[in-house]
């Protein structure tokens, strides 16, 4: 590693060493050699190996900058950056905190990439520099003398009011204006004779301000383009084009083509390795809706993700092995430490995956409505033909390849087209440990490239209705539901095993494709496919198999137990045991487990969906047939919220936007109105309520941090039966384990410490619920204000009730007596509490990596006032319910608003609401319905606000159980 450099003179930012950006290129090149290392070809390592030199080639020159690694610094944030040309005196603004930007410029611009001897190159005129620094005399020899091939794109970079002065130069040498322009050239600068100071940016705002005096001339276009090809057709002294753009543009620069590509390559293999396919990692936002990220946004966020977790472990990451921690270069690189994996084993089978990820950015874009360059039907054709070819390349016929008997080989129905082996050093490819293991590593299979190309075809199927090119959507949903991403094998061939595309969506699948064949006209076909799968959850016995009890294979059903027959040849038993034993082959009985619950689970949303659509079918083609009751044998027991009414009236400026009927209160989103209602209270005065519009994000966070430990927990041989499930954590880049993706084997494997976690946590004082959210949550949450109140009364009233609560239950009096705290369970007779945690409650130093980030959500606010029995309820039914309940760990659907009173209005306990905006002519959705279901079954107080416009017949916003209680607290505080 470099040596740190004095930390009087460095920046707050730069806490460790190297900087910020080095540090995250460090970390990301080394995992991706450990995991990809035998997929890079040579040229992308030399690469790699340049860039990482680079501080120290600078230090071998006599150029060695005042902080150490500020080249590669400023490197890496320039070839990150999309335009090809940037100018200098923006970068200046952007930098020039923190870096010592002319000088790191200047040494980049001298060093000479192919020259590897020592630091001292000759600059070859910049082609092959790191970075090629331009003033206004190179830029006017391409852009007026030569006119080469980069010109147009060496103009780009300039504004478009500055085109119209370079484009003016030729009137103004006719009407004498050369003098003026030239009277603000380029001022030599102290570090550079070729960069603009602040001499020259005085020059360039006299330039402008001369300029902006004349008239616009009516003769020039508007257009950027047309500017720039007037430019470069026009004929003008070489001199005065270099001096004007000395004063108005000033010094640009370009980053090495080859480096710059390697740089995103860099940044493309680390959204892999921590993002797979959209999975989780450090570009995922917990509970909130972003627009897609680039992908060559992971280093630069992955930089302050390692400063936060380096500031309280003060280790550094691994870095790659040719680089020295004495400053010394071998000049061979070392092989990296041998890997337990190869995520791929060739360049083709990496390029093919990179292929599919850069399309599904393109696909995630085009989805949140980005704007891109031949959009449209045009953008999903041909996406559509890129996937169908991708997916052709990957079933071409293997070549033959010679079999062992021990070490059966996956077939070609899903997997790429290189032999399944190991290599050389010993480590398993994800095709080995799928024939080894199959389902136990489920969560290996997001990076096959079939795997990530079926992820487009995902994206592809809503892009593909909104065209309404509904036969091919068809396909795509026919081939996400029947076609399998990978098949192991048994070694004569006879008996297969195939792995599928996320099976938790079939059902949506199915809905789907039933509703595009309704839509084609063939409305019976719809109907028996949704019958069909209607049959899967319904036929299922009430003591259907559970994972948990693998070891009891002959307690299995007839059906089940052939099937742990067959796959014995599949999977041989990790004792080395007779295959016939079902007993000895844990393996193949875990594979049929969940093979056949993975092939009857249906989402409870998406039965709400396939029934609905079930009787609208059955309606229009058997209307005199009556309406079987089996078709809504789910949606009929399903619980709903109670409704209130909420009289608004629409903005006359934004129909979006809503206010009171007497327009008293400004116009504001419908979700926000609802909000000031209930903190309005009775009679225009406060009512104690505060809120926020959040809908799952609330209970996303409190997951994650009350089973905090079931998040970062790696799986061992006690806690699967089957056998231990290996990486789940590939790297400290993840945020969350892999076996995520697969919820069920997630919560399967840390079942037991689940039930352990929440057993506590409905039985623990409030006070030591929030003190375990405490130490695992970065919280910014500020003072915040009621509906209808204020930050200092909201505080005031805090203390007040911080005082009364001290002054009642902490004096010795009230304790003799036996009060105890809401939540807290009664002692017994003679016996004192413990002050003692248990030994999971204490956080460890390594556990900082994994600290949640929850923002401005204000969570210990609402672990005051949330009930622990209904929260602790609804997590065991996510995390713990059977797999024919279609329970799933998603948050998707929950209410928009979280309302809670922080001082009770009854004695009962503290007030906690839920509650789902709905505008007029907006209905519940599925997900939402289904959530609705489960909040109520565990508990929750739920409402469903329906806005409508018109004068409200009551005045008051709350029902007659709010007002009883507000009218009983003061004799409810006399009695206390």
């Amino acid at each position: 590693m470099l040596d740190e450099d004095d930390t009087a003179t460095r920046p707050a930012l730069w806490g460790t060493s190297p900087t910020p950006m080095v540090e995250a290129f460090h970390a990301a090149v080394w995992y991706i050699l450990r995991y990809c290392g035998a997929a890079i070809d040579a040229a992308e390592l030399l690469a790699w190996r340049t860039l990482l030199q680079l501080p120290l080639r600078a230090a071998a020159g006599g150029q060695s900058s005042v902080r150490a690694g500020e080249e590669l610094e400023l490197f890496l944030r320039l070839a990150l950056r999309v335009p090809v040309w940037v100018r200098v005196r923006q970068l200046e603004g952007q930098y020039a905190e923190y870096l010592h930007l002319r000088p790191a410029l200047h040494r980049l611009s001298t060093l000479c990439v192919g020259n590897h001897s020592d630091g001292r190159e000759a600059r070859r005129e910049g082609e092959d520099a790191f970075v090629r620094l331009l003033g206004g005399a190179e830029v006017a020899k391409l852009a007026v003398a030569t006119k080469g091939e980069g010109a147009a794109a060496l103009l780009r970079v300039a504004r478009v009011c500055e085109l119209r002065q370079l484009a003016q130069l030729p009137l103004r040498a006719e009407a004498g204006g050369r003098g003026r322009l030239g009277a603000g050239g380029p001022v030599a600068n102290a570090h550079h004779d070729k960069d603009g100071d602040g001499d020259a940016a005085a020059a360039g705002a006299a330039c402008g301000r001369s300029a902006g005096a004349q008239p616009p001339s009516t003769g020039l276009p508007s257009r950027k383009e047309d500017l720039i090809h007037r430019i470069l057709a026009m004929d003008c002294a070489a001199a005065a084009f270099a001096a004007a753009w000395d004063a108005v543009v000033g010094p640009v620069c370009r980053v090495h083509e080859r480096l710059k590509e390697s740089v995103h390559r860099v940044a493309e293999l680390l959204h892999l390795l921590a993002c797979p396919c959209g999975t989780g990692g450090v570009l995922s936002g917990l509970g909130r809706s972003r627009p897609p990220r680039p992908l060559s946004a992971a280093l630069p966020l992955l930089a302050p993700s390692l400063l936060l977790r380096q500031a309280p472990r003060g280790v550094c990451v691994p870095t790659p092995p040719w680089w020295r921690a004495d400053g010394a270069v071998g000049e061979v690189p070392a092989p990296p430490a041998a890997a337990p994996l190869r995520l791929f084993t060739s360049p083709a089978s990496l390029a093919s995956y990179l292929g599919a990820l850069r399309l599904h950015q393109t696909l995630l874009e085009a989805a949140a409505g980005k704007p891109r360059r031949g959009g449209g039907l045009g953008l999903t054709m041909a996406s559509h033909t890129a996937v169908e070819e991708a997916l052709a390349r990957l079933q071409q016929p293997r070549q033959s390849l010679g079999r062992k008997r021990g070490h059966p080989e996956s077939t070609a129905a899903g997997g790429s087209n290189e032999p399944v082996a190991s290599d050389e050093r010993g480590a398993a490819s994800v095709e080995r440990l799928l024939q080894q293991g199959g389902l136990l590593y489920e969560h290996l299979l997001p990076f096959l490239p079939k795997y990530a190309w079926f992820a487009c075809a995902e994206l592809l199927v809503p892009l593909l209705l909104s065209g309404k090119e509904y036969a091919l959507a068809n396909q795509w949903l026919q081939k996400l539901i029947e076609e399998p991403v990978h098949v192991v094998a048994s070694v004569c061939g006879s008996v297969t095993f195939p792995f599928y595309y996320r099976p938790q969506k079939r059902g949506k699948w199915c809905h789907r494709l039933a509703q595009n064949l309704a839509l084609l006209g063939e409305r019976g076909a719809a109907l028996a496919l949704l019958e069909k799968q209607q049959q899967n959850w319904r036929q299922q016995p009430s003591t259907a198999p559970q994972c948990a009890e693998v070891e009891a294979a002959k307690r299995l059903p007839a059906l089940l137990q052939r099937r742990v027959r067959l796959l014995a040849a599949v999977f041989p038993s990790l004792g080395g045991g007779d295959n016939n034993n079902n007993n000895s082959n844990k393996v193949a009985v875990y594979n049929a487990v969940n093979e056949y619950q993975r092939r009857r689970f249906c989402r409870r949303c998406d039965r709400i969906a396939i029934e609905r659509t079930l009787a609208a079918l059955h309606r229009s083609l058997r209307r005199w047939t009556p309406f079987p009751a089996s078709h809504v044998s789910f949606t009929s027991h399903l619980l709903a919220a109670k409704e209130l009414t909420i009289h608004a009236a629409r903005d006359a400026m934004d129909p979006t936007l809503w206010s009171d009927p007497s327009h008293s209160m400004t116009a504001c989103r419908v979700e926000r109105h609802v909000l000031r209602w209930f903190g309005a209270g009775q009679s225009g005065c406060a009512s104690g309520w505060a809120g926020l519009h959040c809908e799952g994000r609330w209970l996303a966070c409190l997951a994650r941090l009350l089973l905090w430990d079931a998040y970062v927990f790696d799986p061992t041989r006690e806690t699967t039966a089957a056998g231990a499930s290996a990486h789940i954590w590939l790297s400290p880049l993840q945020d969350d384990p892999l076996d995520l993706v697969a919820a069920a084997a997630f919560c399967h494997r840390r079942r037991r410490l689940i039930e352990t976690r929440l057993e506590f946590f409905e039985a623990c004082p409030r006070e030591t619920l929030i003190d375990y959210v405490r130490q695992r949550s970065l919280s910014r949450e500020a003072p915040r204000r009621d509906a209808g109140g204020s930050p200092a009364r909201e505080e005031q009233q805090r203390q007040r009730e911080t005082e009364s609560e001290a002054s009642l239950w902490g004096s010795e009096e009230a304790e003799d007596d036996g009060v105890v705290l809401p939540g807290q369970p009664t002692p017994r007779r003679g016996e004192r509490p413990e002050e003692t945690q248990p030994a999971f409650f204490a956080r460890d130093a390594g556990a900082a990596a994994h600290v949640l980030d929850v923002g401005d959500l204000p969570l210990l606010s609402l672990l005051r006032a949330i009930p622990q029995g209904p929260l602790c309820a609804l997590l065991r039914r996510m995390f713990l319910s059977p797999p024919e309940e279609g329970h799933t760990v998603c948050f998707a659907g929950f209410p928009d608003l979280v309302l809670w009173r922080e001082a009770p209005l009854s004695l009962l306990g503290p007030d906690f609401k839920l509650v789902e905006v709905k505008s007029p002519h907006d209905a519940l959705s599925d997900k939402q319905r289904a959530a609705i279901d489960a909040l109520c079954r565990c508990g929750f107080d739920v409402s469903v606000a329906r806005v409508v416009e018109g004068e409200s017949p009551c005045r008051g916003p709350h029902s007659s159980t709010d007002r009883a209680q507000e009218a009983a607290l003061p004799s409810a505080l006399q009695v206390l």
